[in-house]
């Protein structure tokens, strides 16, 4: 991919677009990766698809990137590791970077660099009037509040044709040949208790760490094909030496004799989505949920794992479905959101400080099975936040069709959200999650 600047006649096409669902009353709905589960496509809805927004210009003076609309995350993290940076990537190489931001943005490297919405610098968009601006850090008055709305909560106001992000040199993170470090354990699923009770064993990850637990069933290309299997993964971004020390809670020996095998290996950066690959394909029905959390008992995720072996051993066209409950460090996403105009109101509502998170994956081939799936998903997250006294939380990249505002904003951010939407968009053109109606 070169570094290239997009045509002006694809700007053109966009409001043109923009007039087209004006005269014929329909919703636009930007896409990007095309990715989301929880966005409605119907009769009324103007589908406008970004693939032809793919340029990529790296800024090395000022260390940031300027990318297109429709670019995707494996076309970014490729781009940027042949010329020796990284920056923050969503955890599949199919998802598209503006919509990775504009919902938040959890990724790997949350301990180094916070979420992806704080590593942005400006956006590029057309208005529903037709019209490109910049909203950007320096930006004042309707645009600085723009701006703070499209980090987190950006959908519905304007068709994103780039966005420019900060980028950091890989030789920071001090690897081995640009790899980071991975041990992996895997247990049979009658080991539940062991592989909980050594995931429990990291309560809190140093920044480098991050350490994640899969429920998930053997493909049918291996050995047991269909077997419950738990893997134990600690991704560590740093120093081999330095993995080693922080792998030590994962090395006793009662977690060993339980595990099915036990592997440390390197993984280049640019490969680091590759293992996800196979969740990347289209078809069937897929929904993605999380959960936010900070307490967090082996007894909950036990009864996690007996609620998703159950759904997957009686339902066959729900086998692939899967749930991973990750830990991370917070610290500096803590401190970001404590001076940040649109986050510091609530810091104790938001996911924030809540350092472990729970996707659950629902992957199914009959639709007459989503009702199931929706209150399987459900019972999960209640019972793995059983244990928490604060709501439930999730982010605008993991809502649902049902989910409630009070689980991703508190009233003050949903009125600002409001407020703004009215002046950039006042006759609601472009498909907004925060009304319902739409």
């Amino acid at each position: 991919m070169g570094d290239i600047v997009p045509d002006p006649q694809q700007y053109r096409a966009v409001t043109k677009a923009i007039q087209q669902a004006r005269e014929h009353k329909l919703k636009v709905l930007v896409a990007g990766g095309g990715t989301a589960t929880f966005v409605p496509i119907t009769g009324n809805t103007l589908y406008l698809s970004m693939e032809r927004f793919k340029h990529i210009k790296l800024d090395e003076s000022t260390q940031t990137v300027d990318i297109g609309g429709g670019v995707l995350a494996g076309q970014l993290i490729q781009y940027l590791a042949n010329r020796g940076y990284y920056t923050v990537y969503p955890e599949s190489n199919a998802v598209g970077m503006t919509g990775f931001v504009l919902g938040g943005g959890g990724h790997y490297f949350i301990g180094l660099l916070g979420l992806a919405s704080d590593n942005i610098v400006s956006f590029r968009l057309i208005t529903a009037e037709g019209k490109p601006i910049e909203a950007s850090q320096t930006s004042t008055g309707g645009k600085a509040a723009l701006f703070q709305v499209l980090r987190g909560a950006g959908f519905g106001y304007g068709v994103i044709t780039s966005l420019r992000m900060k980028v950091y040199p890989l030789s920071t993170l001090q690897l081995a040949h640009h790899q980071v470090v991975t041990r992996r354990l895997v247990f049979d699923g009658s080991s539940i208790r062991v592989a909980a009770q050594a995931f429990a064993s990291v309560r809190r990850p140093p920044a480098r760490l991050r350490i994640s637990l899969h429920m998930t069933r053997a493909p049918t290309d291996v050995p047991g094909p269909g077997q419950a299997l738990l893997i134990l993964d600690a991704m560590y971004t740093g120093s081999e030496v330095e993995a080693h020390d922080a792998f030590a809670p994962l090395r006793r020996d009662d977690i060993a004799r339980e595990a099915l095998s036990t592997k440390e290996f390197a993984q280049s950066l640019d490969k680091i989505n590759k293992a996800a690959e196979p969740g990347d394909t289209r078809g069937n029905f897929k929904d993605l949920s999380m959960v936010a959390m900070k307490e967090l008992s082996i007894e909950a995720i036990q009864e996690a794992y007996a609620r998703w072996f159950a759904l997957t051993e009686n339902l066959e066209h729900a086998k692939r479905s899967f749930v991973t409950i990750s830990r991370f460090d917070t610290t500096l996403s803590e401190q970001v959101g404590a001076v940040d105009a649109f986050c510091n109101k609530t810091l104790c509502n938001s996911t924030r400080d809540r350092y472990t998170a729970c996707v659950i994956g629902t992957w199914f081939t009959k639709p007459e099975l989503r009702h199931t799936v929706e209150a399987y998903a459900a019972y999960i997250r209640d019972a793995l936040t059983k244990d928490d006294e604060r709501p439930q939380r999730t982010t605008v990249n993991y809502m649902r069709p049902h989910t409630s505002l009070r689980e991703l904003f508190s009233n003050e951010q949903v009125a600002e959200l409001q407020i703004v939407k009215e002046v950039w968009d006042p006759e609601d053109l472009f498909w907004c999650p925060w009304l319902r109606g739409t």
